[in-house]
C-alpha cells in the first residue's frame, strides 16, 4: 500500500516531527534528561542498558525517582548512558518498515558494541517491539529484556483503583491476568451493571478487570492522520467504561494514556504505574 503511494502526507509528518525534535518524538530539554540521569542507578562495568523511550522521557519523568527505588531494590546498576531513544514504533506503526528496520538493527549494533546483554524498559511498547515484534520480523537478537514491572515485587494500588493497563500490556502481550493477579482484592463484588467481558466490581482494591477488552483511551504512540473529533470520541467513549465504575484512583500503565488523562480529565487521581511498584 505504501509503495503504491498511500499515507505518504503521515510519513512525512512523522519525518517533519522527527526532524524538529532533533530525531525525537516530543521536544526534549536538558532538565528533562537530567531529571533521569539523576535518580538512575549506573555502574561503568553494567551489562544493563537502560532503554528509556522518548515518551517516557517526556511525559513521566517526574516519577524518576520512584523507578530508581525499584532499580535500587532489585539490585540493578546500568549502564551509565541515560539518554532518551527514538525507538522506532512509528515507522512501523505508519508502514516506514525500511526506516524501521534500519534503525533497530543500528541500535543492536550500537548494544553489540556496548556488551549490553540485558534491556531494562518501562513501556508494554518498548517490551513487545523488542521481546515480540522484531522477531516476527525476522531479525533476532540475543539481549533478555525486562520490564521494570517484573523487578518489583508487588503493586500495591492505593484504595479503590481503576486500572488502565493500555493496548500493549493486554492485547499485544496478553499479560491481564498476570495484571490481576498482582493485584489482588481482599473483598470484591461484581457490579451488576458491568458488560459481559469487561467486570467491574465493589472492592477494596482493584475495581475492575484487566483484560483484552478493555478500551483503549488514545493510541499509545504518536499517531496522525486521525482527526481531533474522532481521538476525541475514542478517549470519550473509554473514559466513560472508568467514570461509570466506583474508584478513588485511576492508575495508569502507559505514557500517552497517562499524559491525556492529566490533560482531559486533571481533577481525577491519576496515579502513575511507577509509584506503586514495590
Amino acid at each position: 500500500m505504501v509503495k503504491q503511494g498511500l499515507n505518504q502526507d503521515v510519513q512525512q509528518a512523522l519525518v517533519d516531527l522527527l526532524n524538529q525534535n532533533d530525531g525525537h518524538l516530543f521536544p526534549i530539554s536538558s532538565s528533562l534528561v537530567q531529571a533521569w540521569q539523576q535518580e538512575v542507578p549506573t555502574r561503568e562495568t553494567s551489562k544493563r542498558y537502560f532503554l528509556l523511550d522518548d515518551a517516557s522521557c517526556a511525559l513521566t519523568a517526574d516519577h524518576a525517582s520512584a523507578l530508581s527505588k525499584i532499580l535500587e531494590k532489585a539490585g540493578y546498576d546500568l549502564i551509565p548512558e541515560i539518554a532518551p531513544r527514538f525507538l522506532g514504533w512509528e515507522y512501523f506503526a505508519h508502514g516506514m518498515l525500511e526506516q524501521g528496520v534500519n534503525l533497530v538493527k543500528g541500535m543492536m549494533e550500537e548494544f553489540r558494541q556496548k556488551g549490553v546483554r540485558e534491556l531494562i524498559v518501562l513501556t508494554g511498547q518498548a517490551e513487545y517491539l523488542w521481546r515480540v515484534y522484531l522477531p516476527k520480523l525476522g531479525i533476532k537478537h540475543d539481549l533478555h529484556v525486562t520490564n521494570i514491572i517484573d523487578l518489583a515485587e508487588e503493586i500495591q494500588l492505593p484504595e479503590q483503583s481503576f486500572v488502565y493497563a493500555g493496548s500493549f500490556l493486554t492485547r499485544y502481550l496478553m499479560k491481564g491476568e498476570e495484571l490481576n493477579q498482582a493485584t489482588p482484592n481482599t473483598r470484591e463484588h461484581v457490579l451488576p451493571r458491568s458488560e459481559e467481558f469487561v467486570q467491574t466490581f465493589l472492592a477494596d482494591k482493584r475495581m475492575n478487570e484487566v483484560n483484552i477488552w478493555q478500551k483503549p483511551l488514545c493510541a499509545e504512540y504518536v499517531a496522525f492522520g486521525i482527526s481531533q473529533e474522532i481521538q476525541d470520541k475514542i478517549f470519550e467513549d473509554s473514559f466513560g467504561d472508568i467514570a461509570r465504575t466506583p474508584h478513588k484512583n485511576l492508575v495508569v500503565f502507559d505514557p500517552f494514556a497517562y499524559a491525556r488523562l492529566k490533560e482531559k480529565k486533571a481533577q481525577e487521581q491519576i496515579v502513575y504505574f511507577v509509584d506503586c511498584l514495590k
